[in-house]
């Protein structure tokens, strides 16, 4: 990824289906906003459009919906929605100590974290804890759907070196 992005990522926390709809059950739930209804009974996305409390596994079948069209880009999209759903969650119960103490340890239970130790993670949370979602963008990579080697994949799209390019200058992605 940081080949494609141009950007020496230094810190990857990751999770898994488990982790996510655990994280999510810990947080008491989250409200999401669900761009277009989800009928979908193979992930559980069963859902109308509008904002919907949803628990762990709710969310996670948010984020597995292949009833879309769009296919991997809609579903990239539906994970930023929930995303920020998250940390609007998160900063409605405030920025103290405790409550960063209260999300890391959940995120550290779900999450494998690499380059980055507990003392920094916490920090980082607290500075997480004082961001407005509203100020943050929720952007897909341009590609292309297609096929290689029989496999479903996602091919960068030519508008996609621009929008690594505006990234990098000062990790600020102009409105357009």
């Amino acid at each position: 990824m940081a080949a494609l992005v141009g950007i020496d990522i230094q810190i990857v926390l990751t999770t898994g289906f488990e982790g996510l709809a655990a994280m999510v059950d810990e947080m008491g739930g989250i409200d999401v906003d669900v761009p277009v209804p989800m009928n979908d009974p193979k992930s559980g996305a069963i859902f109308p459009a509008g904002t919907v409390r949803m628990d762990g596994g709710a969310a996670l079948a948010f984020t597995r919906n292949r009833s879309l069209s769009g296919g991997d880009f809609t579903r990239t999209q539906n994970q930023g929605i929930l995303v920020l759903a998250g940390l609007s969650k998160l900063r409605d119960s405030g920025p103290s100590a405790a409550n960063a103490l209260k999300w890391m340890a959940v995120l550290a239970r779900h999450t494998r974290y690499d380059g980055i130790g507990l003392g920094d993670l916490y920090r980082l949370g607290r500075v997480a804890l004082t961001i407005d979602p509203a100020n943050v963008r929720n952007v897909t990579m341009p590609g292309n759907g297609g096929s290689a080697a029989n496999q479903s994949v996602v091919f960068v799209g030519g508008s996609a070196p621009g929008l690594f390019a505006d990234f990098r200058d000062d990790a600020i992605l102009q409105r357009s």
